[in-house]
């Protein structure tokens, strides 16, 4: 019963955890919009072109991050399933 509460909280963790990240995201691609508009808008304002330029700099390396996670993932489910079968 105990083993059952804690998977059932741990479940909820996950949840409310996958809804943050969500909402993270969205904010930071909201905020990545308008600061492009008002580079765009405004360049005479060096200072918000230079921010979007690292601000895509983050995001190139957090997508290159990412791809590689997911491709080790691959990787070890592919050896995985050699080894199994």
């Amino acid at each position: 019963m105990e083993s059952q509460a804690r998977a059932h909280k741990s479940a909820k963790e996950v949840g409310k955890t996958r809804q943050v990240r969500t909402e993270l995201t969205s904010i930071y691609d909201l905020f990545l919009r308008y600061t492009a508009a008002s580079a765009e808008a405004y360049p005479e304002k060096e200072h918000l072109t230079k921010l979007l330029k690292d601000l895509n700099t983050i995001r190139d390396s957090k997508r290159r991050l990412a791809g590689s996670s997911k491709k080790d993932k691959k990787v070890k489910e592919e050896e995985t399933t050699q080894v199994a079968g």
